[in-house]
């Protein structure tokens, strides 16, 4: 099970974290990935990237959190022939695959 994910900038680090529990009594392993969705602009960008994941094990009926992290220079993209940022509004998807719905929306300057 997901919780929702927290995003905190600080400095040049955009933070990520999650609660993922185990709802069963059984040990096993968890795939956790992240992924952004950009605001719209003048370069077509994916609906989601992914930018991270993390392969975590778990106990029966545990609960961790994980964590990722971030540097703004990592939501920059290419726009004849440099390379800008990319401000607005962004989206940052945490779950087990591209389909997750849980996200926290955050503006980036």
């Amino acid at each position: 099970q997901y919780g929702s994910p927290m995003v905190s900038i600080d400095g040049e680090r955009i933070n990520i974290t999650v609660k993922v529990k185990n709802l069963t009594d059984i040990k096993g392993k968890e795939t956790v990935e992240l992924y952004i969705a950009s605001p719209s602009g003048i370069v077509a960008r994916p609906v989601k990237e992914l930018k991270g994941f993390k392969k975590v094990s778990f106990k029966g009926n545990e609960e961790k959190i994980v964590s990722f992290s971030l540097n703004k220079k990592d939501l920059m993209y290419y726009y004849e022939e440099k390379l800008v940022p990319y401000k607005g509004i962004y989206k940052f998807f945490v779950g087990a695959n591209s389909d997750v719905e849980l996200y926290k929306e955050i503006q980036i300057d």
